[in-house]
């Protein structure tokens, strides 16, 4: 018989990805000043890899589990590339506007935290059923 991950936990992993969703909503970057722009993007950036991690985590245990099919895990797979590259884009860029703080580079970094919201919020539409089914 196939062991479920409890009720509880279920609910705590999907309360986080719902937590770490709402977060990064209300965290979208705004061109407000300097210090507002950095600390939102690395909060955005932050809260982005923590929800990505632990629905991974999640994912990766209903897998050992067998309680998802490989097709499904393959999708989320897919869609977690999507993300993760967004992501690392973004983190690639802040860090280069750390350096060199430009207006162009903001501009950037505002168009790839969009991205990286949309791949996020793709990925854990998907993930999010899967976690209290």
């Amino acid at each position: 018989m196939k062991k479920r991950l409890g009720d509880l936990q279920l609910f705590a992993i999907f309360a986080l990805i719902v937590w770490g969703v709402a977060l990064l909503s209300s965290c979208a970057p705004k061109t407000v000043d300097k210090e507002t722009f950095e600390g939102t993007t690395y909060k955005v950036l932050n809260s982005a890899a923590i929800t990505y991690e632990s629905s991974m985590s999640a994912l990766s245990e209903l897998n050992k589990r067998g309680m998802i099919k490989p097709e499904t895990l393959k999708k989320a797979r897919e869609l977690g590339v999507k993300f993760w590259s967004s992501y690392h884009t973004a983190t690639d860029l802040f860090a280069s506007y750390m350096k060199v703080e430009s207006a162009e580079k903001k501009d950037r970094i505002e168009a790839i935290i969009v991205e990286v919201l949309n791949t996020l919020s793709t990925f854990t539409a998907y993930v999010a059923p899967l976690l209290v089914e």
